[in-house]
């Protein structure tokens, strides 16, 4: 077997990391058996690599979801993609609250730690190096092997610099399967309580169900200069001033 040596400085930010996720924990995870089953480009797990991933850590090997489960949004980006994997697998063993919580907590906690952030995004360390270490990170967590098993397979697959971005959508579809949609708004200004009430309304009435629960995530820009954006799963409504303008300088170029 091939034996890797991480830098020092790596093994004590991880150190710190363990820490800091564990102080993050509302409540220790119990270690279930949990499987992923890929979507598009994300691979299944063979047998055999669930058996070599659980040796030596006394964890049985991940199984194959129970049950075929759909998630509510639908997400065709890459990142939405292993996002909807990771629902759909925690979903399908009734694990959602468990990986949403390791979820939580591994980012909290990473985003404290800029060498974590730095190994998640190093282009040059091998996928083997990577995959050893956060396998270790993710058996000293206790998380749920559905979170292990995922952690695992972003590595494997070069995909850990978008671990932050995963997260965010997999979130997305946790909110969604509990009638709740995030709706993510650029404003040019600061939103007053009737703005932020009338633009839930639009929401309601043009963008999802009318019974549905709406959560506005604003963000203000004032690049765009006035009006908003609407970002809903995949769905982009752009009401911008400034993209209005650009329409209309476009439209005047082809007179």
């Amino acid at each position: 077997a091939r034996v890797f040596i991480l830098p020092s400085n790596m093994l004590r930010s991880m150190l710190s990391l363990r820490s800091s996720v564990l102080a993050a924990k509302a409540s220790s995870m119990s270690s279930l058996s949990g499987g992923l089953i890929g979507v598009g480009v994300v691979r299944p797990f063979s047998a055999s690599a669930s058996a070599a991933a659980a040796e030596g850590s006394g964890s049985p090997p991940p199984q194959a979801p129970s049950k075929k489960v759909s998630a509510p949004i639908k997400m065709f980006d890459l990142d939405g993609r292993y996002a909807t994997a990771l629902y759909q697998a925690a979903a399908s063993q009734n694990k959602l609250d468990a990986v949403k919580r390791d979820f939580e907590s591994l980012v909290q906690a990473a985003k404290g730690s800029p060498t974590f952030t730095g190994f998640c995004m190093d282009p040059v360390m091998s996928r083997d190096k990577k995959t050893l270490a956060i396998s270790s990170l993710a058996a000293d967590f206790k998380v749920d092997n559905v979170t292990a098993n995922f952690l695992k397979v972003l590595a494997e697959n070069g995909r850990l610099n978008s671990i932050f971005t995963i997260s965010e959508r997999f979130e997305e579809q946790v909110n969604a399967s509990s009638g709740t949609f995030v709706v993510k708004v650029t404003s040019a200004s600061e939103v007053a309580p009737d703005g932020l009430a009338a633009l839930e309304k639009i929401v309601k009435e043009n963008y999802v169900d009318a019974n549905a629960k709406v959560k506005l995530d604003v963000t203000v820009d004032e690049s765009i200069m006035g009006g908003f954006k609407l970002q809903i799963g995949e769905r982009m409504i752009d009401k911008s001033v400034a993209t209005k303008l650009n329409q209309l300088e476009q439209a005047l170029h082809k007179m």
